[in-house]
């Protein structure tokens, strides 16, 4: 449900789709990626990616993240929101403007936790958050 709706398989892995999610033009969009060694193997794993995209022609962007499910509410989530926000200020944003399905509750305490003013929006399923930089 990252898009609000489910993607296919051929979606989420097409080519130009992967490229753009590794390859980060700086000047638009910044990522960061947290990752956790497991100590039975020592394999390195992704657990969280928070992504800031600026927006056309305004001195805003929006924010998406995913987090894996056993690393909900510990942390690394609200850590790589934090860190973006501090980055969009740092690039001179006015803005951070997410948006989050309503029944995601845990990401809405964390908008709510870092500042963010949160507005349900019924007739279009979806909770609208920003902050002011």
């Amino acid at each position: 449900m990252r898009y609000f709706s489910p993607l296919t398989l051929s979606a989420r892995i097409a080519h130009e789709r992967l490229i753009r999610m590794c390859f980060i033009d700086y000047d638009r969009e910044m990522a960061l990626v947290v990752d956790r060694e497991d100590p039975a193997t020592g394999a390195l794993a992704i657990v969280a990616v928070g992504r800031l995209i600026k927006l056309y022609a305004k001195p805003e962007a929006e924010y998406a993240g995913l987090i894996g499910d056993q690393f909900q509410g510990h942390g690394p989530g609200t850590e790589v929101l934090r860190r973006l926000v501090r980055a969009a200020r740092d690039e001179g944003l006015r803005r951070i403007v997410p948006e989050t399905l309503p029944e995601n509750r845990g990401m809405q305490r964390v908008f709510e936790k870092l500042g963010f003013r949160l507005r349900r929006r019924f007739s279009e399923g979806i909770v609208l958050a920003d902050i002011e930089l």
